[in-house]
């Protein structure tokens, strides 16, 4: 039975992005699905985590970096136009997995032979890391459960490393809290910095890695029960302060005043943000219809 490989239109949205994920996953129906997709600026925090610890609000505030938390679990990582996302969700034997970390492996691998078609050398760091020479180049997490795994993560493609450095290294509040979960901070790198490569070449040797490994991708439009999932998940969680900025509520009692205000704007969609696509296939989708 082919994968089906959801259509790259680049919606940006990083608020919609995340419902989708989510929808993807709650409305998994034993087919493996496999998607590719972009944001506009944006911190994404895992499940479990508290947007004050993670980034420097006023940093991102100049940048116009949204917040936005996901799902899955695991630490924060900064996404642009620069970073390839790339999603699995399916049932976990349908890729070997017996546990979250045998998804992640399974990932990894999949990941590290796209690099290596592109003449990138690059290593894992279990459980969620790949880096090259020591510097985090891509990232993974999960939500997991018997009926279906969700693995995601990004790829620095051509991000400014140092602008995620800045935004994600020196969090505005540092702190241990209990039952909140903390990044393991590290220094990036990008695929750009290796090899002549941008996006639209990342995109392309990721798909022939997947395609050779789940046997076949075929183009498949989202159900319609996928999107009406979806649009439900971003008016009523993703869209909202409320989800996203769950546990740094907590914490609002040691903001400026003008600290939250900007954290607060920061976590609701900009005015200007497409929830319907902004841009065609792009040409590595060439092959799959």
């Amino acid at each position: 039975m082919a994968a089906l490989l959801l259509p790259i239109d680049w919606y940006w949205n990083p608020f919609y992005n995340l419902a989708f994920e989510e929808a993807i996953y709650r409305v998994s129906d034993g087919n493996v699905y496999v998607r590719l997709w972009r944001n506009e600026n944006a911190v994404v925090i895992g499940r479990m985590q508290c947007a004050a610890l993670e980034l420097n609000i006023n940093l991102a505030y100049k940048y116009g970096v949204r917040v936005v938390r996901r799902i899955s679990g695991g630490g924060a990582v900064y996404h642009d136009m620069g970073n390839l996302n790339y999603t699995v969700v399916a049932p976990p034997k349908q890729i070997g997995a017996r546990s979250p970390q045998e998804a992640y492996t399974w990932l990894a691998r999949t990941v590290l032979e796209a690099l290596g078609s592109l003449g990138v050398k690059a290593v894992y760091e279990p459980p969620l890391d790949v880096v090259i020479k020591g510097l985090k180049v891509a990232g993974f997490a999960a939500q997991w459960s018997n009926r279906a795994v969700l693995i995601h993560g990004t790829l620095l493609v051509e991000t400014r490393p140092e602008l995620v450095e800045g935004i994600l290294l020196k969090p505005t509040l540092d702190m241990e809290l209990t039952g909140v979960v903390r990044s393991r901070r590290r220094r990036v790198t990008r695929i750009a910095d290796w090899a002549q490569v941008n996006v639209e070449k990342t995109c392309q040797a990721l798909l022939d890695v997947l395609a050779e490994k789940l046997g076949n991708l075929q183009l498949a439009e989202p159900r319609r029960e996928l999107i009406d999932k979806a649009t439900a998940l971003y008016k009523t969680r993703y869209s909202r302060p409320e989800w996203n900025l769950k546990l740094a509520i907590r914490l609002k009692h040691l903001l400026p005043k003008e600290v939250l205000e900007k954290l607060l704007e920061l976590a609701r969609p900009r005015q200007t943000s497409h929830v319907k696509p902004v841009a065609d296939n792009p040409p590595c989708m060439a092959g799959f219809g």
